[in-house]
């Protein structure tokens, strides 16, 4: 039907626009420190990395471990690093549709999807090597999760 494929427009949308240009610049200082803080050989080294590393409670631990294990599989390159990120970007618009699906309808979770897959922040965010795009992502998929455990 026509609301279907407006829905696939908004994911092709959301793919395009947070995968071009990914590789177009160098890594950055925090980037840099993403790298750092998964640039261990083992799950263990990696989770030393972290913990000690100055970490602390100042960063999320699950997206250094995450970006360990994404940077086995894909490599080193900026766009295999930022891919992540733009990957959980996409996840987030995906999660912000179903949400409001659920809880508002059709419409609004047209438009909720639109506006997120062409937001200019969650863009910037999800071609960034940090972790604000898996936090993104993992706000809208509890909001799911919520909505569903209390109805």
């Amino acid at each position: 039907s026509k609301y279907y494929f407006v829905v696939f427009i908004i994911i092709i949308i959301s793919i395009f626009l947070r995968f071009s240009l990914l590789q177009n610049q160098s890594l950055w200082f925090d980037e840099g420190w993403s790298l750092a803080l998964s640039d261990g050989t083992t799950f263990q080294e990696n989770l030393f990395h972290i913990v000690n590393r100055e970490a602390g409670d100042k960063y999320q631990p699950l997206y250094y471990l995450v970006l360990f294990y994404w940077r086995s599989a894909f490599g080193d390159s900026e766009f295999a690093i930022r891919s992540l990120s733009a990957l959980l970007g996409v996840g987030s618009v995906i999660a912000i549709f179903f949400t409001s699906l659920r809880v508002y309808g059709k419409q609004h979770a047209l438009w909720s999807s639109m506006i997120l897959a062409v937001s200019s922040f969650s863009i910037f965010y999800s071609q960034d090597a940090r972790p604000y795009a898996l936090l993104i992502f993992y706000s809208l998929t509890s909001d799911i999760f919520l909505y569903l455990f209390h109805r």
